[in-house]
């Protein structure tokens, strides 16, 4: 074969890539004859002048489209090896293989133009430095880009024309199996249509769709999911599993297309665009397209019924005595009372009683406690209570019977399901035994899958077993007739039942939030309107007066404590002369002279004492003289060359306090000495400390200045002495260039030492300085 014009020696000394790739995992599969096409490309790269050991087949991105940029692994291998100038020649079989987006043909032919690549599409070279190739090149491939583009189109509308024909152009749902003309009919197996069933019933029993889930994981009932391979699977109920039923309405016999539009991926993205949800207008509705599982309108009711179901972010229960806690709520601010418990008393038993009360804290998360209103608990408690009680009526002895025959045929059908799924286990593992058995032996292939298929059979049997065995069927409680005639006897005396000793508060407020979703609490002119919002939608408006607050009475105000003049004076010239208030509480306790409000001194009261005297409240004693300033005493020490902490050392050593007659701390030596300009010494031999490394490392290894700046007298901050290790790592700290010379073997020899910027110590560029 002639070698094309196009290909120089210079693309010969390189790579040739022969790029092979099929849009989905089912063309691999199925096309294999595409994938033989793709790789006869390599004789004909051959032919032109590459030896077999310079091709390379790049076959990564079989099963990958090519419409998301960045998606392919193979492909951007492809580009840096372009980049790093490996390559000389790209083969492909036409430009949609290549790339079906804008974004990875650009960054194709960017790379081949600034590296000289060359692509081959069939028998055409196509060179990116020479314009006029370039330009039919770049034809080709977006040529190919909008047939990928039209092809998704037609075949979207193509698909809705479909829906309009009454025809589902989408995969049916878990339950249904589509048949050969496209009309879908229920799932032959009666395993999965039972459990869907059960799904259902369990809807309008529940009422909730995590109740129900709880309800299939707490009786290890699996549910059906999405056939594979004509084989359904089946899993553990999760809550998007149940909601998958509970909120699709195909369960109804209603058929939906358009609801949702996937959106172009993002760029880089190895996964599918977001599906967004379209306008009403868009969709294309068929009612009675198929069987369904549930009737319409109990579908509709259900629906109904789970947009009810909001959360409410409601407080614990708690263990008070606070019935409604939780449920009041302020019309004004949108948001719940807070519960407190600021009283107590004792009762005659000898109880601790606590009094709660429900406040409006509008501006409690910024900090502010003030309330806008609150009401005493018992009042609005002693309504809600006579209120539940007048409205809830007893259960009749009839129903409980029937809710227990229900729970017994419920427990027999699930016990009748269990048994059933470990015979039809069983029974694959007996057929799957029997075929391994019975199979011919010279078939090696056959008899390795008839053995991984007879030990998944065992494997699930074993499996059904161990779950059975670790979640078994609670069967129901079934009361005899003396237990029916006690809850006769219960259920005809609510209010007692109410008060029953085993009742507790958290009982009573449960059966409260169950039955009450909020109580919305509004006061006007000292009349409490308060609007109990029920369970099932309707409300009851009560109103309730204001009570008036008791007048309280009057308390008797104790005199204040008196402490003698003679005392103060004591005090006062103690304070003058230096003592200590540890050392002046001491003298007074000596001499016996007791506190009026206790029987000994302590340095707090003392420290009270002397700040009553120095403001001149102590009528007929004069205060003591001033506390001297410690600014002067530090910049003294200071500038004797001690450092912050041993100033501190000294300042309390001598008592000295601050303006406020407390100790100094390092903390506010280190302020003052910044307010009077005064650098500390610490700082300074830092200094001295960085000046010297600037001076002796240009002319002395680590080790060399470790010894010099020991020799002098310099202390690292720490304390401690200097060695190479500090040298080192302060060298490359300050960024300053440095002799280094690494550890060797006695028996190299030696070798020149050389000089080194931090940025080759490191190997890399070093810490900013902060």
């Amino acid at each position: 074969m002639t070698r094309p014009r196009e290909i120089q020696a210079h693309h010969l000394a390189r790579r040739a890539v022969v790029y092979i790739r099929q849009s989905s995992p089912e063309q691999v599969r199925a096309n294999t004859g595409s994938a033989a096409v793709q790789r006869d490309l390599v004789d004909k790269v051959s032919a032109w002048g590459w030896p077999t050991s310079m091709i390379d087949i790049s076959d990564g991105d079989l099963g990958v489209s090519g419409s998301r940029p960045g998606a392919r692994d193979d492909f951007n291998w492809l580009l840096e090896r372009m980049k790093a100038n490996e390559i000389g020649l790209v083969a492909i079989v036409d430009a949609s293989r290549l790339a079906r987006n804008t974004p990875d043909f650009l960054s194709f032919v960017q790379r081949a133009e600034q590296n000289g690549v060359l692509l081959a599409q069939g028998d055409q070279i196509v060179d990116f430095t020479d314009a006029t190739s370039s330009f039919i090149g770049s034809i080709l491939s977006l040529n190919a880009i909008r047939e990928n583009r039209t092809r998704i189109h037609l075949s979207v509308l193509a698909r809705r024309k479909k829906a309009l024909a009454g025809i589902a152009p989408t995969a049916p749902p878990v339950g249904y199996v589509r048949r050969p003309d496209g009309t879908w009919v229920k799932d032959p197996e009666p395993r999965v249509r039972e459990v869907i069933t059960l799904i259902f019933d369990k809807f309008s029993e529940l009422g909730s769709l995590r109740r129900v889930t709880r309800y299939f994981r707490t009786n290890a009932v699996q549910i059906p999911r999405r056939r594979r391979r004509n084989q359904p699977l089946w899993c553990d109920a999760t809550y998007t599993s149940i909601s998958a039923f509970g909120k699709n309405p195909v369960y109804a016999g209603r058929y939906i297309f358009g609801q949702t539009r996937q959106q172009p991926p993002v760029e880089g993205s190895k996964k599918r665009g977001r599906q967004r949800p379209q306008p009403a207008d868009q969709w294309v509705v068929i009612e009675a397209h198929h069987e369904p599982y549930i009737d319409p309108a109990r579908w509709s009711a259900l629906q109904q019924r789970f947009s009810a179901n909001r959360i409410n972010v409601t407080p614990a229960l708690g263990r008070g005595e606070a019935l409604v806690q939780g449920l009041v709520r302020c019309p004004v601010h949108r948001r719940a009372f807070h519960t407190i418990y600021g009283t107590r008393s004792t009762g005659p038993d000898g109880r601790v009683v606590r009094r709660p009360r429900y406040l409006c804290l509008p501006a409690r998360d910024a900090g502010d406690n003030r309330s806008h209103c609150s009401i005493r608990a018992a009042s609005v408690d002693a309504v809600i209570e006579r209120l539940i009680l007048e409205t809830l009526a007893p259960v009749a002895a009839d129903s409980i019977q029937e809710a227990v025959h229900q729970e017994l045929r419920q427990y027999e059908s699930l016990q009748r399901a269990r048994q059933d799924e470990l015979r039809r286990a069983e029974r694959l593992a007996v057929e799957a035994e029997r075929a391994f058995f019975e199979a011919d032996r010279s078939h090696r292939h056959l008899t390795q899958r008839l053995g991984e298929r007879l030990d998944q059979a065992l494997a699930g049997v074993d499996a059904l077993r161990t779950t059975y065995r670790l979640h078994p069927l609670v069967s129901p409680l079934i009361p005899d007739e003396a237990t029916l005639a006690e809850l006769r006897l219960l259920l005809e005396d609510l209010p007692g039942l109410w008060r029953h000793p085993h009742i507790t508060f958290e009982h009573r407020k449960a059966l409260v939030r169950a039955v009450i979703t909020a109580i919305h609490a509004t006061l006007e002119d000292d009349i409490w309107t308060l609007d109990v919002e029920w369970t099932g939608g309707p409300r009851t408006r009560i109103a309730l007066t204001r009570p008036r607050p008791t007048p309280a009475r009057p308390v008797r105000r104790k005199r204040g404590w008196f402490i003698q003049p003679a005392t103060y004076e004591f005090i006062r010239d103690q304070i003058a002369a230096g003592t200590p208030p540890r050392a002046i509480a001491d003298a007074l306790n000596a001499n016996e002279i007791p506190h009026a409000r206790a029987a000994r001194w302590t340095e707090k009261q003392i420290v009270r004492a002397s700040t009553r005297l120095r403001k001149g409240r102590i009528p007929g004693v004069e205060p003591p003289p001033p506390l001297p300033n410690p600014t002067d005493a530090i910049r003294r020490l200071h500038e004797a060359g001690h450092a912050p902490a041993e100033i501190l050392k000294l300042l309390s050593h001598d008592g000295h306090k601050n303006c406020e007659n407390r100790d100094i701390t390092v903390a506010a030596v280190w302020a003052t000495l910044s307010r009077l300009g005064l650098r500390s010494h610490v700082r300074m031999r830092d200094e001295r400390i960085c000046m010297h490394l600037r001076v002796l490392a240009p002319s002395m290894r680590p080790a060399e200045i470790a010894t010099r700046l020991n020799t002098m007298g310099l202390k690292t901050i720490q304390g401690n002495p200097w060695t190479t290790t500090n040298v080192r790592d302060k060298l490359r700290d300050l960024q300053i260039p440095f002799i280094y010379e690494r550890p060797r073997k006695a028996a190299t020899g030696p070798r020149p030492s050389r000089e080194v910027t931090p940025q080759q110590e490191w190997g890399e560029a070093p810490p900013t300085a902060q």
